[in-house]
C-alpha cells in the first residue's frame, strides 16, 4: 500500500487496519510504492501477495490512447468495509479567484452528465460494490 502520511488511500488503509488491530503487524511486511497504481502492478507481477489500493488501481491498466483492460493476475478478494475507515468522496469546485469561473462551473456541470458518468464507469471510478452487484 502507499504511504499513509502522503496518500489518502494509505491513510484510510491505516485506519482500517488499525481498527482491526493489525496495523503494526501488517506494516512489518509491507512495501510502500510511490503511487496507488503501483500497488496493483506489484500484485500482478507477483512482487506482493496482496495490496490495498483504489479500486481502479487494482482492476485495470491501460495504454495511452486505449481503453482500460483488466489487470492480469489480480483478483479483488474483498472490499474494505466502510465502517473501518472515514468515508470520503472526490469533489469538484471552482477555485476562488479563478480566471474563468464560468468555464469551471460548466466543467462541473459536465461531470454530472450521463456522458461523464459513462466515462467514470468505463475507467472503474464508481462504487465497486454497487457495480459488482449490477453485473
Amino acid at each position: 500500500m502507499v504511504d499513509p502520511d502522503t496518500s489518502s488511500v494509505g491513510y484510510h488503509a491505516r485506519e482500517a487496519l488499525s481498527a482491526l488491530g493489525i496495523w503494526e503487524e501488517v506494516m512489518k511486511k509491507t512495501t510502500i510504492p510511490k503511487q496507488p497504481s503501483l500497488v496493483g502492478v506489484s500484485v500482478a507481477k507477483g512482487d506482493a501477495q496482496a495490496g490495498i489500493a483504489y479500486y481502479p488501481c487494482m482492476t485495470e491498466t491501460h495504454q495511452p490512447g486505449a481503453g482500460p483492460a483488466p489487470k492480469k493476475k489480480v483478483v479483488v478478494a474483498e472490499f474494505v468495509p466502510e465502517e473501518l475507515y472515514t468515508r470520503f468522496a472526490c469533489t469538484a469546485a471552482v477555485v476562488k479567484g479563478a480566471k474563468n469561473p464560468e468555464e469551471g462551473k460548466k466543467f462541473i456541470a459536465f461531470l454530472q452528465t450521463p456522458e461523464a458518468q459513462a466515462i467514470f464507469a468505463k475507467w472503474n471510478f464508481v462504487d465497486p460494490e454497487k457495480q459488482a452487484k449490477a453485473e
